[in-house]
């Protein structure tokens, strides 16, 4: 009998401490949910290696010191946190520009041209995190909508000449990032990035409403 009333005493205690834990639960859910805008600051780096074909048929390419491949990189995001560990963020990327001089590689011409390549738009991502009491790492995958600008300048065998063209793509990104929490409502965080095209590496930080 006095087993019997033990447990009980038990089952009366576990159904009383229950809702308050899941109050608990869900308040500190609620309390790191929200919107938040952040802004990042960094560099871009491009491949170190370019082509650009002459209406000719020749090819010309630079690579190393010939190529001016890192500039800075810069983002501003507006965000929604679910709960601790999901959240979606829209923002706008600035890639930055590279340029350099090209030339034929083979010697087979004397035609060089000169170069700048510039990539910016919109993102919008998906951000998994994972809270270690004040560290947040976190992944980051989403799609860049690229808005990309090429300018040259060439002088060949036949004729010097020079143009401009602008494209417009889709990318996949993702980025691997560890987040600090030194308030309430503000963030410190640093991330790489990976893009089609160019990589990227910044500092920044959000603020939660």
């Amino acid at each position: 009998m006095s087993t019997s009333r033990a447990q009980s005493r038990c089952l009366l205690h576990a159904a009383a401490i229950l809702p308050l834990t899941l109050c608990a639960s869900s308040f500190a859910w609620a309390a790191d949910s929200g919107f938040y805008v952040g802004a990042d600051l960094g560099i871009a780096q491009y491949p170190n290696n370019e082509d650009l074909q002459l209406p000719s048929g020749v090819v010309l390419r630079g690579s190393g010191s010939n190529l001016d491949n890192e500039d800075y990189a810069w983002a501003v995001t507006a965000g929604y946190r679910f709960n601790p560990y999901v959240a979606v963020e829209a923002g706008y990327l600035d890639l930055g520009e590279t340029s350099g001089l090209l030339a034929d590689g083979t010697g087979a011409t004397p035609a060089v041209a000169r170069f700048s390549f510039a990539t910016s738009g919109p993102t919008l991502a998906l951000v998994g995190t994972w809270p270690l009491g004040s560290w947040e790492p976190y992944l980051r995958f989403g799609v860049f909508f690229a808005d990309t600008d090429l300018s040259f300048s060439a002088l060949s065998a036949a004729a010097p000449f020079s143009g401009r063209t602008s494209d417009s793509s889709e990318e996949v990104f993702g980025g691997i990032g560890l987040g600090y929490r030194f308030s309430e409502r503000w963030r410190a965080r640093v991330e790489l990035a990976f893009f089609d095209d160019a990589a990227t590496a910044t500092v920044g930080f959000t603020y939660r409403f």
